[in-house]
């Protein structure tokens, strides 16, 4: 059996006194910078990697360093996923937790042999892994692989199938669907004619959007047109594209939902357009800019996240649960909001 490392094997290994490791792992009051440097060395050298004191008792603390952390995102450049590393960031920065700066690592998400691998390449870097990916079988495979090995995978914001990871952290996309669908059923549009946005047919939440955006409309307004799903793959300028040809081919469209990304290129096409007073627009956000096209009308409601709650969700579920040995999947919901440009400024 492996001996368990004590506070007095670091304090010995750093040549310095055990109330001095404690003062810094723990962050108590300020050491000299080598001094640091020394104890952390150490706690690397003997194989600390986690958790917290377990109770204020001073006979029953145990002494670790908190996990080291890995992000899988699609890329970041003008979309939601800039905001999220943003958030995720600063909640690092004010837990006032020793941690060893993240890694992040940013991938188309059709990408899938290149994401697999990244999984297995962060696996060796760190102790817990927070991916947003497609449900795809190379994908789940590599999470599996790298779990039977200690490390703790989380999905954000869109679940996969069961692969050995350790739990979700996101929103209720049913519940999300259903409150879209609720819009265009009590608001009066002008045809029948309503188009939806996915990133990829993959991505289980947008799937479960979908889903549940179309159950609710077929029960309630029968007599719409829900088009087939227009696949932006998360990109701005395709999102674009594909709105330019779907207002040339339906000009008549009513309502466009965005469970997914591309906002902006939407927003852009139905503004070059003339016609973004016209069509009624549901987003899920925030995205970069984002007040603005509420302001002047071209998005008139927003399934709105609170990054600065979902950097914290995030963050305090990866960390308190990475060496957790319950084994329990844990379920992390985030409530989101329903923004308009009347209630804009006290949402966020």
């Amino acid at each position: 059996m492996t001996k368990k490392i004590t506070i007095e094997d670091v304090a010995r290994e750093a040549g310095v006194g055990r109330a001095t490791v404690d003062r810094v792992l723990n962050q108590r009051t300020p050491v000299k910078a080598d001094t640091e440097q020394r104890v952390m060395l150490a706690v690397k050298k003997l194989g600390y990697r986690m958790a917290y004191p377990s109770s204020t008792s001073e006979s029953s603390v145990s002494y670790f360093l908190p996990p080291s952390l890995g992000f899988i995102l699609p890329p970041v450049e003008d979309s939601f996923y800039q905001l999220l590393v943003g958030s995720i960031l600063q909640t690092i920065a004010d837990s006032g937790i020793l941690l060893t700066s993240p890694k992040f690592s940013h991938l188309p998400i059709s990408d899938v042999d290149d994401v697999a691998g990244v999984i297995i390449q962060m696996a060796k870097e760190v102790d817990v892994i927070g991916i947003v990916a497609l449900d795809d079988p190379k994908v789940t495979h590599a999470i599996n692989q790298v779990t039977q090995q200690g490390v703790r995978v989380f999905t954000l914001i869109s679940p996969l199938s069961p692969c050995g990871e350790s739990g979700f952290v996101g929103i209720d996309s049913r519940q999300a669907g259903r409150t879209a669908a609720l819009m265009v059923d009590k608001l009066k549009i002008r045809s029948d004619k309503i188009a939806i946005y996915i990133g990829d047919n993959r991505f289980i939440c947008q799937e479960t959007c979908e889903i549940s955006f179309r159950s609710y409309l077929r029960q309630n307004q029968p007599d719409l047109i829900l088009l087939e799903p227009i696949k932006a793959m998360e990109d701005n300028i395709l999102a674009e594209q594909l709105t330019d040809q779907l207002l040339d081919i339906s000009p008549d469209v009513a309502a466009i939902y965005v469970p997914c990304g591309g906002s902006k290129g939407i927003v852009s096409s139905l503004k070059k357009s003339g016609k973004n007073q016209e069509v009624l627009v549901i987003s899920h956000g925030p995205y970069p800019e984002w007040e603005g096209d509420m302001i002047d009308g071209t998005v008139d409601f927003m399934i709105y996240h609170d990054l600065n709650e979902f950097g914290k969700l995030i963050f305090n579920t990866c960390v308190q649960n990475a060496r957790s040995e319950t084994g329990e999947f844990v379920n992390k919901t985030l409530p989101f909001r329903l923004v308009t440009r009347e209630n804009l400024r006290v949402n966020y």
